[in-house]
């Protein structure tokens, strides 16, 4: 997850860095405009293979070429496939989650936000995992993004995502949805995250359908295949540019 630039508005940056120098669990207390409160597990971020959802090793599986780890957090993605031998590049904004993805021996990390980063060469894959591609905020910024991410990408390019259709959360005792068509998409919703002193206030946050994610792809110049999905709403996708 892709988080701010401050310590004092990087609760997550902030707990990963604790986590690594202590060893010792830190909760995020996570507030959103669609569930009740809940507690994320610093920990959570330090997954191996093992752990990672099926939704996860599906798309991993899917890695090709150079890499970049988008909002690679505490870099347990990144770490996995530089174990395999994969070259791979990890991006994230938050300094402090950069630093712990250093000193875990993660070769390549870089601090910048990915509307700004100019890359000096391009990668055959993008990794956007524990639904890293909400960072866009609505479908307008999905869609450039997608848009973007052709600077990014050699021909014949992917990227991989994984996100969720929260359309249950508002779904009524008798099946009915309780949404206005006339609204903003229903996976538009907000965050705040809190750990200890850093708060980061309330922000944007996307969680896409995938057909909904198929026609918006389709509409940027990329074929779409449903890697796996759950009873859950939860799936993984490649997007992959059209030659």
């Amino acid at each position: 997850m892709i988080t701010e630039n401050s310590p004092s508005t990087d609760p997550i940056g902030f707990a990963i860095d604790f986590y690594q120098k202590t060893n010792t669990e830190a909760i995020i207390e996570v507030e959103t405009t669609v569930t009740e409160d809940e507690e994320l597990p610093v920990s959570h971020f330090f997954r191996t293979f093992t752990d990672f959802p099926n939704q996860e090793k599906e798309a991993l599986k899917r890695v090709e070429g150079k890499v970049l780890d988008i909002g690679a957090g505490a870099g347990c993605h990144s770490l996995y496939l530089q174990n395999e031998q994969i070259d791979v590049h990890a991006l994230d904004i938050s300094t402090q989650a950069c630093s712990v993805m250093t000193g875990l021996g993660i070769n390549k990390v870089t601090c910048q936000d990915i509307w700004t980063y100019q890359p000096k060469e391009k990668y055959d894959t993008l990794l956007m995992l524990m639904n890293g591609i909400g960072m866009v905020k609505d479908l307008n910024g999905l869609k450039l993004f997608l848009l973007k991410c052709k600077e990014f990408l050699n021909a014949g390019g992917k990227i991989l995502i994984d996100s969720a259709d929260i359309i249950y959360m508002y779904q009524e005792e008798d099946g009915s949805v309780a949404i206005d068509l006339n609204d903003k998409y229903h996976g538009e919703i907000e965050y705040r995250l809190r750990y200890e002193t850093a708060d980061s206030g309330w922000f944007p946050w996307l969680y896409v359908g995938f057909e909904v994610l198929q026609d918006i792809a389709t509409e940027c110049g990329y074929e779409t295949e449903l890697l796996y999905a759950d009873k859950t709403y939860s799936f993984s996708a490649e997007l992959k540019l059209k030659s």
